[in-house]
Order: structure tokens, then C-alpha cells, then sequence
């Protein structure tokens, strides 16, 4: 059965994805609409939009502008993270060929230097120099042609030939290695002589110098000595830098000793001083287009590091010139917007004003209210939209009054028939019924059927008030006997008293129906633990009164709480009108029946006595007479009715001066 108090929700469009789209102006329709306002009377037919309308005739514009705005800030964005991770990953990469760049650099000057010291000691053990140097004459001469020939077919450096005394034979090889003897080198040359091999590193204003000697030996005797020395300069580096493809240095921690180009930044070597001192491989970043690789070079006691030139974060910039490449991207994304926008727009448009119209058409059959446009088309869809929810949800509420009222009509009728039906039984139980006791039964089965709770019971009375300190006769009815066995035991063994703690006791006070609905409030109720272990949660008594007594109680039990509405009440009332009704009829018939037997026993009596008895009515006729009456008169029973009782005295042996007297 439906809730008469529900109210039904009109059937409207989905429209919440306008909604989110139409922001404040359609929010604060929706909130007017929501609290359930009447449409008002209005001096017009139009409806007011509740917001101030678009200054845009069309929403297209609009559209499109918010499409190349987020288009425009979407390409910017990911342009940006692009430029950001191509930028990183140069610089990562430059970085990494830096660091493989300086550590070839310093792999191959190693490589040279011990280059230089195998070519030397390799020299030192040739024959034919060792045959040259043992001449006793034109040594000099022989030398110097072997020297001339092996510097032809040496790749690069310089190479002396010395005799026994230490003295300068020949001196052949690169031009720009050739210089004055220096301490350093002679020094090499005496420990030579002395049978001891020796290399060095010699720093020069441009560049390093490696020197090796080694003796000449003929036999046991050493008769002279050969350098090789090797200039590690501009020349050198720049060869470097060509097969590297990147610009190489060779730096002490005070000077820079050779470079095949310097880099931009004029404190570069301030800036690299740290890390030649410590000897680290690091990067370091400069001012301009370059940054340094730096890595330290072990061939002196002295603090040596090499470095690659990389490109920067600003070489970069120079080298992407990504910025006619985005300017071209924006502005192939812009047109593309837009056309897509045009496109969007007029697909977008057509069902708007589809759902407007078919709004205004809802608001004209249900309200007889035009709209009035104003603003683009979602303005123009709100007010449609206002306007058919406004009238929608007024038709509804007429709809709804209308169902409630039949809903409402229908649950009463209902009702008074149930209640109609349950009183028909009852007087059907009455006059099918010979005595009380068989009516209270019926009327108990009645009422258990149509309240539909578990437990039931008649208590009737005794008719003699000494008697009612007993328990009363019971009649029950239960719906499961095992359940409330208990409690049945219980109520069976107590007797009825006037109390206003029991159930029964107020309403034998009051005379009128009794209804709890929490038995469990009425502490001192007798049967109250019987009861609640029963499961039992609201009771109701009706007492059935004959004469102005109680003759009798019926109760009821439910196991779940029921409160005592208007119709319940009610309810309770007419069941306990019409059982005292039945009461006092049938109260009545048992005590005429009793008159009646009475009656018959003193007309037994009377009819039997030797004293005549008459019975006259209000104007001296007879109405019965005794049997002495009819011996005296002579007359029978029939004839002696309706006459004057006087008329008798003048029978056969009435006494005339006695009926002369008497009249």
C-alpha cells in the first residue's frame, strides 16, 4: 500500500550536464525551484530569467575563445616540458661525451708517455747505433746520419744521440720541440751515462715536454746515451680536439699550458683551480656556450688536469632555436581550434535550441506562459527551462493533492468498511449467540482476526461481587499457544481487581478502554516479567459494561510497539460500545426470563389460595381473577375480563344489601 504521505517527483529531463555548464545562473533556478515555490501571479506573460543574461548573442564566441585558450595553454605547456626534457637530456649527453672526451685525452697521453719511454730504451739497444757510436773514426758523421735517418721516419718528437762525455752529437725531429739544453735534460743525460734509464716531465710556457734517456751500451761499457722527447703543446691538443670534435686543455692549478681554444668565460681557470687541486673528475659550468670536463692527469708529482669544452644550457638555446618552430605550431593550433570551434559550436547549438523549444511548447500547455529570450542560447534555455519546471512542478503538485485526497478517501473507506465488517460480525456473534459467555468468545475470535496481534482474552466476571476475589473465567486466543504458555498460566491464576498499577485494574477504575503501548513501563504490573519474557510490547483492554457494571474484559497483546492513533482509538471504543450494547441486551432477556418465572410462580399461588385476588388495571377492569373469584361469581376467566370488578357482587348468591352498601 502506498505512503498517502509521499509525494510524487515530476518526471523531468535530465539535464545535468547543462547544469555544469551554466554554472551560477541556472544553480540559483534550480535552488528557487527546490524549496517548492508556487508559481506566483505576474502582471506579464513572460518569465524573468533569475540572472543576469549573456552580453554574447551567441554562445559560439564564447566557445571558440575558451578552445583556443585551452588549446593555446596546452601547446605552451607541452612545448615547455618538451624544451625542459630535450634540454636535460643535452645536457646529459654533453655532459656524458665530456667525461668520455677527457678521459681519452689523459688515456692517450699516457699512452704517450710510456710511448716515449719504450721508443728510447728501443733505440738504445739498435745496432746499427751502437756501431755508429763504437767508430774510431767519422763516428761523429755516422751518427749523424743515423740520426738524420731514424727522425725522417719517426711520427713526431725529437731525438738526441750524446757520446760518452755527455756531449751533443745530434739533435733531430720536430722543429718547435727543439730548444736550449736546460738543467733538467742534462741531468737526464749524467744519469744515463751512469747506466740509469730516466723519463721526466718538463713544463714548458706552452705545454709539456716528456724526456726520456737511456745509455748506449757496447758490451759492458756505456758509450754514450739517446733522448727522446716528446712536446705535449697547442699542436698536439688541437689534433686532439680534431679527432674529438671538442676543444681540449691542458691545465696546472696556476696556468693553463696549452689549449686548442680557450673557452668564453675569462675566469675559466679560477673557476677550474679547485678541482685541479684536488684531483677530482667533475663538471663544471662557466659563463657563454661552454662548459668544462674536467680530469686530473697522473704523470707528475705536480697537480695536472685535462679539459673538454661541452655545450651548455645556453649553447642550447643557440643550437634548438625552437621558437619559429612554436610560433608555427601555436598558430596552425589556433586556426585548428577555431574551425574545430565553428564545427562544435553549430553541432552543439542545433540541440540547444531543439531543447528550447520543446521546453517552451511544456511551459505553454502547462502554464500558458511565453518565454522571454535573452542572452545566447543557454539563456535562452534557461528561461525555457524555468518556465517547464515551473509549470511541471505546479501541475504536479495539483496531481499530487488530487491522488493524495482519492488516496486518502480510499484508505477511510477502507477502513470503515474493515471496521464496519468487524461490528457486523459482532452483532452477527450476538444474535447467533444464546448466552454472553458464547457472544464474548465469538467476539474475541472477531477481533483477533482483524487486529492481527498473537494474544487475546475474555475475562468475564462473576455476577456476585463475593465471588470476584477469585480469578475470572477466561477464554484466549492465541496465535502460537506454546509461546505465551506462560503468560496464559500466569493471568489464569490471578484474580481482577480495581488497581491503577495493572493493566485491567484502570480500566475496571475508569470504565473506559485502556491502551499502553510500552508494556514495559508499568513497573508494578503484575504479569509484567511474564510479559516481556513473552516478547510482548504494547496491550490494550476494553471492558464490556452492562447496567453501569463491568462484566467482563477483553485484552490484547502485540509483540511489537503500536501506538494508539485517532483510529485505533476510535476503533477500540465502538468494539467496546457494541460488546456493552450486547451485554445489556442480553441482560436484559435473562432478567425478563427471570420475571417471567416469577410471575408465573405467584399467579401459581395466587390461583391456588381460598382468598378471591384480582388483578384490575388503571381504570377498575378486570385483567385476571384466582379461581376462588370464579366459584364465587360463577363466571369463567373469559367472561370476567374487562368488566368493572363492582359488576361481580350481583351474582346468584351475592347479598344485596351488601352491594346496595357498597355502591
Amino acid at each position: 500500500m502506498r505512503d498517502p504521505n509521499h509525494r510524487s517527483t515530476p518526471m523531468l529531463p535530465n539535464f545535468s550536464w547543462l547544469i555544469s555548464r551554466l554554472g551560477q545562473r541556472l544553480d540559483t533556478s534550480m535552488r528557487i525551484l527546490r524549496v517548492g515555490t508556487a508559481p506566483a501571479s505576474r502582471s506579464s506573460n513572460s518569465v524573468v530569467l533569475p540572472a543576469t543574461p549573456s552580453r554574447f548573442r551567441s554562445i559560439a564566441w564564447p566557445l571558440i575563445g575558451v578552445l583556443v585558450l585551452v588549446a593555446g595553454w596546452t601547446v605552451g605547456i607541452s612545448y615547455y616540458f618538451h624544451h625542459q626534457s630535450a634540454e636535460r637530456q643535452f645536457l646529459v649527453e654533453q655532459q656524458s661525451r665530456g667525461a668520455r672526451a677527457a678521459r681519452l685525452v689523459e688515456s692517450t697521453i699516457l699512452s704517450d708517455y710510456a710511448a716515449v719511454e719504450r721508443s728510447a730504451r728501443a733505440l738504445s739497444e739498435r745496432s746499427d747505433l751502437i756501431a755508429a757510436l763504437s767508430r774510431r773514426t767519422d763516428a761523429a758523421r755516422a751518427v749523424r746520419e743515423w740520426a738524420q735517418k731514424e727522425g725522417k721516419s719517426a711520427r713526431g718528437g725529437l731525438i738526441e744521440v750524446r757520446d760518452g762525455r755527455g756531449g751533443l752529437i745530434e739533435r733531430t725531429g720536430e722543429a718547435g720541440t727543439q730548444r736550449l739544453d736546460e738543467e733538467e735534460s742534462r741531468q737526464g743525460v749524467r744519469d744515463a751515462l751512469l747506466g740509469q734509464d730516466n723519463i721526466v716531465v718538463i713544463e714548458r710556457l706552452q705545454g709539456l715536454t716528456i724526456r726520456a734517456a737511456a745509455p748506449v751500451l757496447a758490451g759492458n761499457q756505456i758509450i754514450g746515451a739517446i733522448v727522446v722527447e716528446r712536446l705535449i703543446g697547442e699542436r698536439y691538443l688541437d689534433q686532439l680536439a680534431n679527432q674529438l670534435g671538442a676543444e681540449v686543455a691542458l691545465l696546472a692549478h696556476d696556468r693553463v699550458l696549452g689549449a686548442s681554444m680557450p673557452p668564453e668565460d675569462a675566469a675559466w681557470l679560477q673557476k677550474a683551480r679547485a678541482g685541479i687541486q684536488t684531483g677530482s673528475t667533475t663538471h663544471i659550468e662557466l659563463d657563454g656556450n661552454e662548459d668544462l670536463s674536467l680530469r686530473p692527469l697522473p704523470i707528475t708529482d705536480q697537480a695536472l688536469a685535462v679539459a673538454v669544452m661541452v655545450s651548455n644550457k645556453m649553447a642550447y638555446e643557440t643550437l634548438s632555436d625552437s621558437s619559429r618552430a612554436f610560433g608555427a605550431v601555436v598558430l596552425f593550433t589556433i586556426l585548428a581550434t577555431v574551425v574545430a570551434g565553428l564545427y562544435l559550436t553549430r553541432h552543439l547549438i542545433r540541440p540547444i535550441k531543439a531543447l528550447t523549444e520543446r521546453a517552451e511548447e511544456l511551459s505553454l500547455r502547462y502554464a500558458g506562459r511565453a518565454t522571454q529570450h535573452k542572452g545566447d542560447e543557454l539563456d535562452s534555455l534557461v528561461g525555457s527551462f524555468d518556465a517547464m519546471t515551473t509549470a511541471l512542478l505546479s501541475h504536479s503538485d495539483r496531481l499530487s493533492q488530487a491522488h493524495m485526497t482519492e488516496l486518502q478517501g480510499s484508505l477511510e473507506l477502507q477502513r470503515q468498511y474493515a471496521v464496519m465488517r468487524l461490528l457486523r460480525g459482532l452483532a452477527a456473534a450476538a444474535n447467533e449467540s444464546d448466552s454472553v459467555e458464547r457472544t464474548l468468545e465469538r467476539a474475541l475470535n472477531e477481533i483477533g482476526s482483524y487486529l492481527d496481534w498473537p494474544l487475546g482474552r475474555v475475562a468475564i466476571l462473576p455476577d456476585y461481587s463475593e465471588d470476584r476475589s477469585l480469578p475470572p473465567r477466561s477464554l484466549w486466543f492465541a496465535r502460537d499457544p506454546e509461546r505465551f504458555r506462560d503468560f496464559i498460566e500466569a493471568s489464569n491464576g490471578i484474580a481482577i481487581v480495581p488497581s491503577p498499577n495493572h493493566l485491567i485494574g484502570r480500566a475496571y477504575l475508569s470504565g473506559v478502554p485502556n491502551w499502553v503501548s510500552d508494556l514495559s513501563r508499568m513497573t508494578e504490573w503484575n504479569r509484567l516479567d511474564v510479559a516481556l519474557a513473552a516478547g510482548l510490547h504494547t496491550g490494550v483492554v476494553i471492558p464490556v459494561m452492562a447496567h453501569g457494571h463491568v462484566a467482563a474484559f477483553i485484552e490484547f497483546y502485540s509483540d511489537q510497539r503500536v501506538d494508539a492513533t485517532n483510529a485505533w482509538l476510535e476503533l477500540v471504543e465502538a468494539v467496546g460500545a457494541e460488546l456493552s450494547r450486547v451485554a445489556e441486551r442480553q441482560r436484559a432477556e435473562r432478567e425478563l426470563r427471570q420475571r417471567e418465572v416469577e410471575a408465573s410462580r405467584l399467579a401459581m399461588v395466587a390461583s391456588r389460595t381460598e382468598q378471591m385476588v384480582l388483578i384490575l388495571d388503571t381504570t377498575g377492569r378486570i385483567e385476571w381473577a384466582n379461581d376462588a373469584v370464579m366459584r364465587f361469581s360463577g363466571l369463567g376467566m373469559q367472561e370476567m375480563r374487562g368488566k368493572l370488578a363492582h359488576s361481580l357482587m350481583g351474582g346468584s348468591r351475592t347479598d344485596p344489601a351488601a352491594v346496595a352498601q357498597i355502591g
